[in-house]
Parts: structure tokens; C-alpha cells; sequence
């Protein structure tokens, strides 16, 4: 908890197995190249980004992420569907 609280990232062993790893990986993989994964702009282009900024985008360096839940549709993303990828393994 110290950890977490300091903004660091905390490892603990054995939390999943190697196969729940694998299939999660895998999952991740298959949804990232059918296009369900979208970039995260807001990590360094939000509301207070200048406008040089913005201007110098570049998607392909950001991070995407598969959102549970999309704020500007007000609707479930593609983490939580239950047709998309290994549902089970996100499920766990």
C-alpha cells in the first residue's frame, strides 16, 4: 500500500497464473489489431495542451487503451462487452 500511495507500482507474486497471463495477453493482442483499442490523447494533449501541442499529435507515440467505459458516448466501451475477445478471461 506504502508503495501505491508513494505513486509507485507495487508487485505481487503470483497474483494471476501464467496462463491467465497468456490468455489476458492474447485477448489484448486480438482486440488491439481488430481496432477496439483507442488512443489516450489525454495523457499529454488535454483541455491544457498549447496549441503547438496539439499541432505536434502523434498517435502512434500516445498510449491506447481499451476503455471500460466511453464518457463522451455515455456508454459501455469494448473492455466490458460481452461479444468482444475472450470475454471469460477479462471476466475473472
Amino acid at each position: 500500500i506504502n508503495t501505491i500511495d508513494r505513486g509507485g507500482i507495487a508487485v505481487i507474486k503470483d497474483f494471476m497464473s501464467p496462463s491467465e497471463v497468456s490468455r489476458l495477453r492474447a485477448d489484448a493482442s486480438t482486440l488491439y489489431y481488430d481496432g477496439q483499442f483507442t488512443v489516450d490523447a489525454l495523457a499529454g494533449y488535454g483541455k491544457t495542451a498549447s496549441a503547438k501541442d496539439k499541432a505536434s499529435f502523434d498517435a502512434t507515440k500516445d498510449r491506447a487503451v481499451l476503455p471500460a467505459y466511453i464518457p463522451s458516448q455515455k456508454k459501455a466501451g469494448p473492455f466490458l462487452s460481452t461479444t468482444l475477445g475472450d470475454v471469460d478471461a477479462r471476466q475473472k
